[in-house]
Protein backbone atom coordinates (compact mmCIF):
# COMPACT_ATOMS: atom_id res chain seq x y z
CA UNK A 1 0.00 0.00 0.00
CA UNK A 2 1.45 3.36 -1.07
CA UNK A 3 1.53 6.05 1.62
CA UNK A 4 0.75 9.70 0.95
CA UNK A 5 2.07 12.11 3.59
CA UNK A 6 0.75 15.66 3.08
CA UNK A 7 2.21 18.33 5.34
CA UNK A 8 -0.40 21.04 4.77
CA UNK A 9 -4.18 21.25 4.68
CA UNK A 10 -4.15 22.19 0.99
CA UNK A 11 -2.24 18.99 0.22
CA UNK A 12 -4.77 16.91 2.17
CA UNK A 13 -7.52 18.52 0.11
CA UNK A 14 -5.66 17.69 -3.12
CA UNK A 15 -5.30 14.04 -2.09
CA UNK A 16 -8.98 13.66 -1.24
CA UNK A 17 -10.07 15.33 -4.48
CA UNK A 18 -7.70 13.09 -6.42
CA UNK A 19 -9.18 10.06 -4.67
CA UNK A 20 -12.68 11.21 -5.59
CA UNK A 21 -11.71 11.77 -9.21
CA UNK A 22 -10.15 8.30 -9.48
CA UNK A 23 -12.62 6.48 -7.22
CA UNK A 24 -9.73 5.44 -4.95
CA UNK A 25 -10.52 4.65 -1.31
CA UNK A 26 -8.08 5.98 1.27
CA UNK A 27 -6.87 4.34 4.47
CA UNK A 28 -6.76 7.39 6.71
CA UNK A 29 -4.53 7.42 9.80
CA UNK A 30 -2.28 9.57 11.99
CA UNK A 31 0.78 7.83 13.35
CA UNK A 32 -0.66 4.37 12.70
CA UNK A 33 -0.33 3.29 16.35
CA UNK A 34 -3.98 2.14 16.55
CA UNK A 35 -4.14 0.56 13.12
CA UNK A 36 -5.28 -2.64 14.85
CA UNK A 37 -8.61 -1.10 15.85
CA UNK A 38 -11.45 -1.96 13.49
CA UNK A 39 -11.61 -3.96 10.31
CA UNK A 40 -8.72 -3.74 7.84
CA UNK A 41 -9.42 -1.02 5.28
CA UNK A 42 -9.45 -2.15 1.67
CA UNK A 43 -7.44 0.54 -0.09
CA UNK A 44 -4.36 0.86 -2.26
CA UNK A 45 -3.46 4.31 -0.87
CA UNK A 46 -2.81 5.28 2.74
CA UNK A 47 -3.36 8.92 3.70
CA UNK A 48 -1.08 9.53 6.69
CA UNK A 49 -1.40 12.77 8.64
CA UNK A 50 1.70 12.27 10.78
CA UNK A 51 3.57 15.00 8.84
CA UNK A 52 0.73 17.45 9.52
CA UNK A 53 2.20 18.14 12.95
CA UNK A 54 3.04 20.95 15.32
CA UNK A 55 1.50 23.09 18.04
CA UNK A 56 0.14 26.15 16.27
CA UNK A 57 -1.02 28.18 19.25
CA UNK A 58 -0.90 27.57 22.99
CA UNK A 59 -2.28 30.16 25.39
CA UNK A 60 -1.74 28.89 28.96
CA UNK A 61 -3.54 31.86 30.48
CA UNK A 62 -6.60 31.15 28.34
CA UNK A 63 -6.42 27.35 28.79
CA UNK A 64 -6.59 26.86 25.02
CA UNK A 65 -4.43 24.76 22.71
CA UNK A 66 -4.56 24.71 18.88
CA UNK A 67 -2.62 21.88 17.30
CA UNK A 68 -2.27 19.90 14.09
CA UNK A 69 -3.43 16.27 14.20
CA UNK A 70 -0.12 14.50 13.58
CA UNK A 71 1.49 16.04 16.68
CA UNK A 72 2.64 13.27 19.04
CA UNK A 73 0.52 13.01 22.19
CA UNK A 74 3.70 12.87 24.28
CA UNK A 75 4.83 16.22 22.84
CA UNK A 76 1.48 17.81 23.64
CA UNK A 77 1.51 16.52 27.21
CA UNK A 78 5.12 17.60 27.77
CA UNK A 79 4.30 21.12 26.55
CA UNK A 80 1.32 21.35 28.88
CA UNK A 81 3.27 19.91 31.82
CA UNK A 82 5.88 22.65 31.45
CA UNK A 83 3.09 25.08 32.32
CA UNK A 84 1.58 22.82 35.00
CA UNK A 85 -1.42 22.05 32.81
CA UNK A 86 -2.91 18.86 31.36
CA UNK A 87 -5.61 17.29 29.21
CA UNK A 88 -8.36 16.65 31.74
CA UNK A 89 -9.62 13.47 30.08
CA UNK A 90 -6.32 11.60 30.57
CA UNK A 91 -5.81 10.10 27.09
CA UNK A 92 -4.36 6.58 26.93
CA UNK A 93 -1.27 5.41 25.06
CA UNK A 94 -1.49 2.47 22.63
CA UNK A 95 1.53 0.34 23.52
CA UNK A 96 -0.17 -2.16 25.84
CA UNK A 97 -3.07 -2.97 23.52
CA UNK A 98 -1.39 -2.65 20.12
CA UNK A 99 2.31 -3.13 20.83
CA UNK A 100 3.20 0.19 19.19
CA UNK A 101 4.68 3.22 20.92
CA UNK A 102 3.50 6.72 20.18
CA UNK A 103 0.03 7.97 19.40
CA UNK A 104 -0.99 11.37 18.02
CA UNK A 105 -3.32 14.00 19.36
CA UNK A 106 -5.47 13.64 16.25
CA UNK A 107 -5.88 9.92 16.89
CA UNK A 108 -6.98 10.65 20.47
CA UNK A 109 -9.82 12.90 19.30
CA UNK A 110 -10.84 10.89 16.24
CA UNK A 111 -11.08 7.83 18.50
CA UNK A 112 -12.71 9.85 21.32
CA UNK A 113 -10.29 8.25 23.75
CA UNK A 114 -10.07 8.91 27.48
CA UNK A 115 -8.63 7.34 30.61
CA UNK A 116 -9.70 6.86 34.25
CA UNK A 117 -10.73 10.48 34.70
CA UNK A 118 -13.43 10.16 32.03
CA UNK A 119 -16.15 9.29 34.54
CA UNK A 120 -15.88 12.78 36.07
CA UNK A 121 -14.16 14.90 33.39
CA UNK A 122 -15.76 13.54 30.21
CA UNK A 123 -14.16 12.17 27.06
CA UNK A 124 -12.05 13.83 24.37
CA UNK A 125 -15.09 15.23 22.54
CA UNK A 126 -16.15 17.12 25.68
CA UNK A 127 -12.91 19.14 25.55
CA UNK A 128 -12.88 19.94 21.84
CA UNK A 129 -13.56 23.59 21.05
CA UNK A 130 -13.13 23.64 17.30
CA UNK A 131 -11.61 21.90 14.32
CA UNK A 132 -10.93 22.05 10.62
CA UNK A 133 -11.48 19.00 8.43
CA UNK A 134 -11.42 17.87 4.83
CA UNK A 135 -14.58 15.88 4.22
CA UNK A 136 -15.05 12.94 1.88
CA UNK A 137 -16.78 15.40 -0.47
CA UNK A 138 -13.50 17.23 -0.99
CA UNK A 139 -14.53 20.28 1.04
CA UNK A 140 -12.77 22.13 3.85
CA UNK A 141 -15.10 22.66 6.79
CA UNK A 142 -14.42 24.67 9.96
CA UNK A 143 -16.44 24.27 13.14
CA UNK A 144 -16.23 25.97 16.53
CA UNK A 145 -13.58 28.39 17.69
CA UNK A 146 -10.86 29.07 20.22
CA UNK A 147 -12.87 30.22 23.23
CA UNK A 148 -14.21 27.99 25.98
CA UNK A 149 -17.70 29.56 25.85
CA UNK A 150 -17.96 29.11 22.10
CA UNK A 151 -21.55 28.33 21.07
CA UNK A 152 -21.50 29.26 17.40
CA UNK A 153 -21.96 26.97 14.46
CA UNK A 154 -22.83 23.30 14.02
CA UNK A 155 -21.02 21.06 16.51
CA UNK A 156 -19.09 19.05 13.96
CA UNK A 157 -16.68 17.83 16.63
CA UNK A 158 -19.32 15.67 18.29
CA UNK A 159 -19.61 13.69 15.05
CA UNK A 160 -15.93 13.52 14.12
CA UNK A 161 -14.87 12.36 17.59
CA UNK A 162 -15.37 8.60 17.61
CA UNK A 163 -15.69 8.35 13.81
CA UNK A 164 -12.20 6.80 13.45
CA UNK A 165 -11.56 8.62 10.19
CA UNK A 166 -14.73 7.50 8.40
CA UNK A 167 -16.20 11.01 7.99
CA UNK A 168 -13.34 13.43 7.42
CA UNK A 169 -9.62 14.06 7.72
CA UNK A 170 -8.87 16.42 10.60
CA UNK A 171 -6.31 19.08 9.70
CA UNK A 172 -6.44 21.22 12.83
CA UNK A 173 -8.08 21.02 16.24
CA UNK A 174 -8.52 23.34 19.19
CA UNK A 175 -9.14 22.03 22.68
CA UNK A 176 -9.35 23.29 26.22
CA UNK A 177 -6.81 22.30 28.86
CA UNK A 178 -6.91 22.49 32.66
CA UNK A 179 -4.45 23.21 35.45
CA UNK A 180 -2.67 20.11 36.74
CA UNK A 181 -3.32 19.11 40.33
CA UNK A 182 -0.62 20.03 42.84
CA UNK A 183 -0.57 16.46 44.16
CA UNK A 184 -2.48 13.20 44.16
CA UNK A 185 -2.86 10.10 46.30
CA UNK A 186 -4.83 6.87 46.11
CA UNK A 187 -6.62 4.88 48.76
CA UNK A 188 -6.57 1.12 48.08
CA UNK A 189 -8.85 -1.49 49.64
CA UNK A 190 -7.28 -4.91 49.24
CA UNK A 191 -9.79 -7.62 50.14
CA UNK A 192 -13.20 -6.88 48.62
CA UNK A 193 -15.12 -9.13 46.25
CA UNK A 194 -16.42 -7.45 43.06
CA UNK A 195 -19.90 -6.65 44.39
CA UNK A 196 -18.47 -5.09 47.55
CA UNK A 197 -15.83 -3.21 45.56
CA UNK A 198 -18.46 -1.73 43.25
CA UNK A 199 -20.55 -0.76 46.28
CA UNK A 200 -17.58 1.05 47.84
CA UNK A 201 -16.79 2.88 44.61
CA UNK A 202 -20.43 3.92 44.32
CA UNK A 203 -20.34 5.20 47.91
CA UNK A 204 -17.26 7.30 47.19
CA UNK A 205 -18.76 8.56 43.93
CA UNK A 206 -21.93 9.65 45.76
CA UNK A 207 -19.96 11.47 48.47
CA UNK A 208 -18.52 14.97 48.43
CA UNK A 209 -14.94 13.61 48.35
CA UNK A 210 -14.49 14.38 44.64
CA UNK A 211 -12.49 11.31 43.64
CA UNK A 212 -10.97 11.65 40.16
CA UNK A 213 -10.70 7.91 39.42
CA UNK A 214 -12.28 4.69 40.68
CA UNK A 215 -11.17 1.22 39.59
CA UNK A 216 -11.31 -2.43 40.63
CA UNK A 217 -8.66 -5.01 39.70
CA UNK A 218 -9.16 -8.67 40.68
CA UNK A 219 -6.43 -10.77 42.24
CA UNK A 220 -3.59 -11.62 39.89
CA UNK A 221 -4.57 -9.19 37.13
CA UNK A 222 -1.57 -6.98 37.86
CA UNK A 223 1.01 -9.75 37.91
CA UNK A 224 4.25 -8.43 36.44
CA UNK A 225 3.46 -4.75 37.00
CA UNK A 226 5.91 -3.00 39.34
CA UNK A 227 3.19 -1.07 41.11
CA UNK A 228 1.64 -4.25 42.49
CA UNK A 229 4.89 -5.13 44.22
CA UNK A 230 3.94 -2.44 46.73
CA UNK A 231 0.71 -4.23 47.65
CA UNK A 232 0.13 -7.52 49.49
CA UNK A 233 0.68 -10.58 47.30
CA UNK A 234 -2.52 -11.57 45.51
CA UNK A 235 -4.31 -8.41 46.61
CA UNK A 236 -7.66 -7.51 45.15
CA UNK A 237 -7.53 -3.78 44.40
CA UNK A 238 -10.38 -1.34 44.84
CA UNK A 239 -8.78 2.06 44.24
CA UNK A 240 -9.92 5.66 44.52
CA UNK A 241 -7.71 8.58 43.47
CA UNK A 242 -7.87 12.07 44.94
CA UNK A 243 -6.23 15.06 43.26
CA UNK A 244 -5.87 18.67 44.31
CA UNK A 245 -3.92 20.86 46.71
CA UNK A 246 -1.44 19.64 49.29
CA UNK A 247 -4.01 20.54 51.95
CA UNK A 248 -7.19 19.07 50.46
CA UNK A 249 -5.84 15.68 49.33
CA UNK A 250 -4.73 14.44 52.80
CA UNK A 251 -7.99 15.70 54.31
CA UNK A 252 -10.08 13.86 51.72
CA UNK A 253 -8.00 10.72 52.19
CA UNK A 254 -8.77 10.78 55.92
CA UNK A 255 -12.46 11.20 55.20
CA UNK A 256 -12.36 8.35 52.68
CA UNK A 257 -10.71 6.06 55.21
CA UNK A 258 -13.39 6.93 57.75
CA UNK A 259 -16.08 6.25 55.15
CA UNK A 260 -14.63 2.86 54.19
CA UNK A 261 -12.65 1.71 57.23
CA UNK A 262 -15.10 -1.03 58.18
CA UNK A 263 -15.20 -2.49 54.68
CA UNK A 264 -11.69 -3.79 54.01
CA UNK A 265 -7.97 -3.61 54.66
CA UNK A 266 -6.88 -0.14 53.57
CA UNK A 267 -3.56 1.29 52.43
CA UNK A 268 -2.56 4.56 50.79
CA UNK A 269 -0.35 5.19 47.74
CA UNK A 270 1.66 8.39 47.53
CA UNK A 271 1.82 10.62 44.45
CA UNK A 272 4.49 8.58 42.61
CA UNK A 273 2.87 5.21 43.27
CA UNK A 274 -0.56 6.65 42.51
CA UNK A 275 0.64 7.96 39.15
CA UNK A 276 2.11 4.54 38.30
CA UNK A 277 -1.11 2.72 39.20
CA UNK A 278 -3.40 4.97 37.19
CA UNK A 279 -1.07 5.02 34.19
CA UNK A 280 -1.37 1.23 34.14
CA UNK A 281 -5.15 1.42 34.39
CA UNK A 282 -5.29 4.17 31.74
CA UNK A 283 -3.32 2.13 29.20
CA UNK A 284 -4.95 -1.22 30.14
CA UNK A 285 -1.52 -2.59 31.02
CA UNK A 286 -2.91 -5.63 32.91
CA UNK A 287 -4.30 -6.99 29.61
CA UNK A 288 -1.12 -6.39 27.60
CA UNK A 289 -0.57 -8.95 24.85
CA UNK A 290 -4.11 -10.39 24.92
CA UNK A 291 -5.33 -11.75 21.57
CA UNK A 292 -8.90 -10.48 22.03
CA UNK A 293 -9.82 -7.42 24.11
CA UNK A 294 -13.28 -5.91 24.45
CA UNK A 295 -14.41 -2.67 26.08
CA UNK A 296 -17.78 -2.96 27.79
CA UNK A 297 -19.61 0.27 28.65
CA UNK A 298 -22.66 -0.26 30.84
CA UNK A 299 -24.69 1.12 33.75
CA UNK A 300 -22.98 0.53 37.09
CA UNK A 301 -25.99 -1.50 38.23
CA UNK A 302 -25.22 -4.07 35.50
CA UNK A 303 -21.53 -4.44 36.35
CA UNK A 304 -21.71 -7.11 39.09
CA UNK A 305 -23.77 -9.45 36.90
CA UNK A 306 -21.48 -9.09 33.88
CA UNK A 307 -18.40 -9.60 36.04
CA UNK A 308 -19.90 -12.74 37.58
CA UNK A 309 -20.39 -14.15 34.08
CA UNK A 310 -16.84 -13.19 33.02
CA UNK A 311 -15.33 -14.68 36.18
CA UNK A 312 -17.12 -17.96 35.52
CA UNK A 313 -15.85 -18.16 31.93
CA UNK A 314 -12.52 -20.05 31.63
CA UNK A 315 -9.53 -18.08 30.40
CA UNK A 316 -11.09 -14.63 30.79
CA UNK A 317 -9.22 -11.74 32.43
CA UNK A 318 -10.94 -8.49 33.27
CA UNK A 319 -10.59 -5.16 35.07
CA UNK A 320 -13.07 -2.48 36.05
CA UNK A 321 -12.74 1.29 35.56
CA UNK A 322 -14.91 4.43 35.75
CA UNK A 323 -16.38 3.40 39.07
CA UNK A 324 -17.97 0.29 37.57
CA UNK A 325 -19.35 1.64 34.28
CA UNK A 326 -16.46 0.32 32.17
CA UNK A 327 -15.11 -3.24 31.98
CA UNK A 328 -12.05 -4.23 29.99
CA UNK A 329 -11.98 -7.97 29.28
CA UNK A 330 -9.46 -10.24 27.56
CA UNK A 331 -11.14 -13.28 26.02
CA UNK A 332 -9.65 -16.55 24.73
CA UNK A 333 -9.54 -16.48 20.94
CA UNK A 334 -11.34 -19.83 20.80
CA UNK A 335 -14.96 -19.06 21.55
CA UNK A 336 -14.47 -15.29 21.45
CA UNK A 337 -17.21 -14.71 18.88
CA UNK A 338 -19.81 -16.52 20.97
CA UNK A 339 -18.62 -14.76 24.13
CA UNK A 340 -18.91 -11.32 22.50
CA UNK A 341 -22.43 -12.14 21.29
CA UNK A 342 -23.42 -13.23 24.79
CA UNK A 343 -21.95 -10.09 26.35
CA UNK A 344 -23.89 -7.92 23.92
CA UNK A 345 -27.06 -9.82 24.73
CA UNK A 346 -26.51 -9.35 28.46
CA UNK A 347 -25.63 -5.66 28.21
CA UNK A 348 -28.51 -4.97 25.84
CA UNK A 349 -29.35 -1.54 24.43
CA UNK A 350 -28.26 0.23 27.64
CA UNK A 351 -24.58 -0.42 26.99
CA UNK A 352 -22.04 -1.27 24.30
CA UNK A 353 -19.43 -3.95 23.69
CA UNK A 354 -16.64 -2.71 21.41
CA UNK A 355 -13.98 -5.01 20.03
CA UNK A 356 -10.63 -3.24 20.51
CA UNK A 357 -8.15 -6.03 19.73
CA UNK A 358 -8.80 -9.22 17.77
CA UNK A 359 -7.60 -11.28 14.82
CA UNK A 360 -9.30 -10.41 11.53
CA UNK A 361 -11.46 -13.55 11.57
CA UNK A 362 -12.91 -12.67 14.97
CA UNK A 363 -13.50 -9.08 13.87
CA UNK A 364 -15.39 -10.22 10.77
CA UNK A 365 -17.55 -12.69 12.66
CA UNK A 366 -18.30 -10.57 15.75
CA UNK A 367 -18.27 -7.03 14.37
CA UNK A 368 -16.32 -4.17 15.92
CA UNK A 369 -19.29 -2.29 17.37
CA UNK A 370 -22.47 -3.38 19.08
CA UNK A 371 -25.36 -3.44 16.55
CA UNK A 372 -27.37 -0.22 16.57
CA UNK A 373 -31.18 -0.08 16.74
CA UNK A 374 -32.59 0.41 13.21
CA UNK A 375 -33.47 4.14 13.65
CA UNK A 376 -29.98 4.95 14.97
CA UNK A 377 -28.33 2.83 12.27
CA UNK A 378 -30.29 4.75 9.62
CA UNK A 379 -29.21 8.07 11.13
CA UNK A 380 -25.57 6.94 11.22
CA UNK A 381 -25.80 5.94 7.57
CA UNK A 382 -27.22 9.35 6.59
CA UNK A 383 -24.47 11.17 8.48
CA UNK A 384 -21.79 9.17 6.68
CA UNK A 385 -23.46 9.80 3.34
CA UNK A 386 -23.55 13.53 4.11
CA UNK A 387 -19.82 13.69 4.87
CA UNK A 388 -18.48 10.97 2.57
CA UNK A 389 -21.11 9.98 -0.02
CA UNK A 390 -18.66 7.93 -2.11
CA UNK A 391 -17.28 6.06 0.92
CA UNK A 392 -13.61 6.80 0.19
CA UNK A 393 -12.43 7.46 3.77
CA UNK A 394 -11.60 4.32 5.77
CA UNK A 395 -14.34 2.28 4.10
CA UNK A 396 -15.48 -0.64 6.19
CA UNK A 397 -13.34 0.12 9.23
CA UNK A 398 -16.30 0.24 11.61
CA UNK A 399 -18.86 -1.82 9.70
Amino acid sequence: MATLTPSAEAEVLDVVRWALAHDEPLALEGGGSRRGFGHPVTATQRLSLHALAGIECYQPAELVLRVRPGTPLAQVEATLAAHRQQLAFEPPYPQALYGVDGGTIGGVFVGNLAGPRRWCAGSARDHLLGLRVVTGRGDIVKSGGAVIKNVTGFDLGKLVCGSWGTLAAVTELTCKVVPAAATCATIVLTDLDPAAGIACMSRIAASALDASALAYLPAGIGAGLDIFNMLPAGAVVTAARFEGSAISVPARLRQARQLLQADASVCTLDAAASTALWSAVRDVEPLRGAAVVVRISLPVTFAAGIIAWLAATPGVRWMLDHGGSLIWAALPEAGAVAAIAELRRRVGPDGAVVLYVAPAAVQRAAGVLSPQPPPLAALTRRVREAFDPRGILNPGRLS
